[in-house]
């Protein structure tokens, strides 16, 4: 799996460390995320810019474009695209749950 922390996506934008260290948590373990990335991967357009307006990071919103590229090519289908899609991901232990019969 590529990881999320450095990546730089086509545009040259790259995901902030701090955002990219969350994804791969995600990914990898099912670790929760913060209000920002939580909003961005379950399809939730107004939450994303609420939750990076709150955050007062202008980085977080010019990373959106590179984060949703991240997410569509580098990301299992089964882990974004809805709320229902997030949480099952958390509950089943990110990869390492996957094929473990974790529900």
């Amino acid at each position: 799996m590529t990881s999320a922390i450095g990546y730089i996506a086509e545009d040259g934008v790259a995901i902030p460390e701090e955002l990219g260290r969350q994804l791969d948590n995600y990914l990898q373990w099912g670790m929760p995320m913060g209000a920002f990335l939580t909003a961005v991967l379950s399809n939730q357009l107004l939450q994303t810019f609420a939750a990076a307006d709150s955050l007062a990071d202008p980085r977080y919103m010019a990373a959106i474009g590179a984060i949703f590229e991240f997410v569509t090519y580098q990301c299992p289908g089964a882990c974004w695209t809805s709320e229902e899609n997030v949480s099952n991901w958390i509950k089943r232990g990110g990869m390492s749950g996957v094929g473990r019969g974790v529900a």
